[in-house]
């Protein structure tokens, strides 16, 4: 009856499928990897009594919740071993329906096993010999099957070298002389909180389930001395119900130092903190705080550092995790949700690893993530973090999410939050966001360590100034793709190129290029596309060329400045003539003959694409041209197909032809190319759109 009872309650837990006794493994079986456990009951389907010994030692092994199926052991049962085949259990809950070992039980060198929770169901006859042993961290021995073992007369039990309240058989039968409620108890008013001593004497482990819920309890000091509950702690109720609504802390339970199963702080809707839950340290199962919208502290947790299962916490009013500092475990999944009060997530700095996955979504108020595993060393179980529908979070790009998205072996799920943090690429920019005060580079050793002392620094949020008189390049800056400040290259006497800057593609600010010796031209500025504000060229004695400054899309500047530059003679590259044809705000002076005013540089711009070479046989009239232009080849040979391309290279016009002449009227003003295929030749040309 009792096998038959603790089946249907495995398939009421883990689904409607009644799991029937089946032999199996008469050889035994050996685990000695975390993956041999999780995949045992696909690699043996519908193994529940194994035959032989059954040995799990390894320290890779955390759980053994993948033995959840089994029933019987015909063998021994050895968990762990030898020093090198210990493992990192830290309770037994994967055997909670293990009735039957008829051999040997052996617990040995286990260093954070810390409870002997999952045993409660064996039956202490079928045990033949029970060595617990040099397992440091165990403190709870005292689980029902181990207690009535150790009741045996005659009971074959080496039980050393744990912790002092499992160190040995007497020490365990003391604690299992203070269990009591086997069954459990619900509180539901303050007289019961307050007889509680008086109809329990003695009782200080509580090892059925526990559930506070009554609305005139006001206080649990009469619950004070109770030190362990080996399952479940509900305060409130399991469904959105107000409750316990004259309960404000919890003060009454500082005795309290460890929950074998779940603890729920759930619908007590007048719970403002969590004090009096100073001294709890561990929660094997789940820890659930939800529906406490006046729970604005989780003051009193502070030496909680482990939870075996998950933690989840929704509709609060917490403004941070403040209190949560000492956690630094939780065995499966992270949730933290619909907390409309919440700022950040400061308090959970300490966090070393979650089992399962991370989930941060529907805070609809969070501003950043600040103080989110500030230790950046976190490992995640399953590979998977999700951060979503946060509607005002902006600032994602912490160490460890920026590490996270640059590992391919994790899911990162980031969308519907704030700009900011919209999407991974918004996050991954500002992972890479650095200088918000900017940057001063006046020597070439500062450009030449630049990446040394700024590691994966591209998007730079203050300005940049370069200005000094051993700077003779760049070199060190070509990671840099962002300025959201200015960029000023000033007084530089030895710099003649700038060819470091090749990455950079947009400065939000002011360019300005000024008083530089021997610059010859803007060759490293290829990739240059947007600017923010006014493009200032001033003053450099030996600027020859704007070579380089072709790609700057003319709508992204805001003013034109080009003047004192005694030998620039040309200055009709693409993105100036652009600038000039569309918005035409400029000051040029002051410059070599062809660079001294904005029509002097636009004659040149529609001189250099109106002029024919030698082997440019393609001719387009009239250039510029305000809605037609004819086009002729070369022996007036048949035109195919007609693309025109913007100065960006970017498709604008797959145009149809008639007689030789293609609309342009759509265009807007401006520079393209034209590219004329014919059947035996393609050939381009540029024109300008008035």
């Amino acid at each position: 009856m009792k096998t038959l009872a603790l089946i249907l309650i495995a398939a009421a837990t883990f689904g409607s499928r009644i799991i029937y006794a089946q032999g199996c493994l008469p050889e035994g079986i050996t685990f000695t990897t975390q993956s041999e456990i999780d995949n045992f009951q696909a690699n043996y389907p519908g193994c529940t009594e194994i035959e032989g010994d059954v040995n799990i030692q390894g320290l890779n092994i955390s759980n053994i919740n993948g033995l959840w199926v089994l029933q019987a052991i015909y063998g021994s049962l050895t968990i762990g071993g030898e020093e090198n085949l210990s493992t990192s259990l830290t309770d037994l809950q994967g055997l909670y329906y293990l009735t039957t070992i008829e051999r040997n039980l052996s617990v040995e060198n286990n260093p954070y096993l810390i409870s002997l929770t999952g045993l409660e169901n064996l039956d202490p006859e079928s045990i033949d010999t029970l060595t617990i042993y040099s397992n440091p961290s165990l403190f709870l021995c005292d689980v029902a099957s181990i207690c009535s073992y150790l009741e045996i007369p005659g009971a074959q039990a080496y039980i050393a070298n744990n912790n002092p309240d499992c160190d040995s058989p007497f020490n365990v039968l003391i604690d299992c002389g203070n269990n009591c409620l086997p069954d459990g108890i619900i509180f539901s008013t303050q007289q019961q909180i307050d007889n509680f001593q008086t109809n329990y004497p003695g009782c200080s482990e509580i090892t059925g389930i526990i559930t506070i819920q009554g609305n005139n309890i006001s206080n649990l000091q009469g619950l004070n001395v109770i030190t362990t509950m080996h399952n479940r702690l509900l305060i409130g109720e399991l469904y959105p119900t107000p409750c316990n609504l004259n309960l404000h802390n919890l003060s009454g339970l500082e005795n309290l130092t460890y929950i074998g199963g779940f603890l729920g702080l759930e619908w007590s809707t007048s719970l403002q903190n969590c004090i009096g839950l100073n001294n709890l340290q561990q929660v094997r199962g789940y820890l659930t705080i939800c529906g406490i919208g006046n729970l604005t502290s989780l003051e009193g947790l502070e030496n909680l550092t482990s939870i075996g299962y998950s933690l989840g916490i929704s509709n609060t009013g917490l403004q941070n995790m403040s209190g949560l500092d000492n956690l630094s475990s939780i065995g499966d999944n992270l949730s933290i949700s619909y907390c409309p009060g919440l700022q950040n997530l400061t308090g959970l700095s300490s966090l070393t690893n979650v089992g399962g996955k991370i989930i941060i979504s529907n805070n609809n108020y969070i501003p950043e993530l600040t103080g989110f595993c500030s230790n950046n060393q976190l490992t995640i179980g399953s590979k998977e973090i999700y951060i979503v529908d946060n509607s005002s979070l902006q600032v994602c790009g912490i160490p460890l999410i920026c590490d996270l998205l640059s590992d391919t072996t994790v899911n990162v799920a980031i969308n519907n939050n704030a700009p900011g943090c919209d999407n991974p690429e918004q996050v991954i920019e500002s992972c890479h966001s650095c200088l918000t005060n900017g940057i001063i580079f006046s020597t070439q050793d500062q450009i030449d360590s630049f990446q040394f002392k700024h590691p994966d620094c591209w998007n730079i949020k203050g300005n940049v100034l370069i200005s000094g008189n051993n700077i003779s390049n760049l070199n060190g800056l070509n990671g840099i793709v962002k300025i959201e400040g200015n960029l000023e290259i000033l007084n530089n006497e030895n710099l003649s190129h700038l060819t470091g800057l090749a990455s950079l593609t947009t400065v939000w600010g002011n360019i300005v290029v000024g008083y530089n010796e021997i610059l010859s031209d803007f060759t490293g500025f290829e990739n240059l596309t947007n600017i923010g504000e006014y493009l200032s060229i001033e003053g450099n004695e030996h600027l020859i060329s704007l070579k380089g400054l072709y790609s700057i899309s003319p709508n992204s500047v805001y003013y034109l400045h080009i003047v004192y530059n005694p030998l620039l003679t040309k200055c009709d590259v693409n993105s100036i003539c652009e600038y000039l044809l569309t918005q035409g705000y400029a000051d040029i002076y002051d410059n070599a003959p062809g660079c001294n005013s904005p029509e002097e540089v636009m004659e040149l711009c529609i001189t250099s694409i109106t002029e024919k070479t030698e082997k440019d046989e393609l001719t387009l009239m009239p250039n510029p041209a305000a809605s037609f232009i004819t086009l002729t080849t070369p022996g007036d040979l048949p035109i195919e197909e007609v693309v025109i391309y913007n100065h960006l290279g970017q498709k604008v016009l797959n145009a149809k032809q008639v007689n030789n002449t293609v609309d342009v009227l759509g265009l807007k003003a401006g520079m393209y190319l034209i590219e004329v295929s014919t059947k035996d030749r393609t050939e381009r040309t540029k024109f300008v759109k008035n």
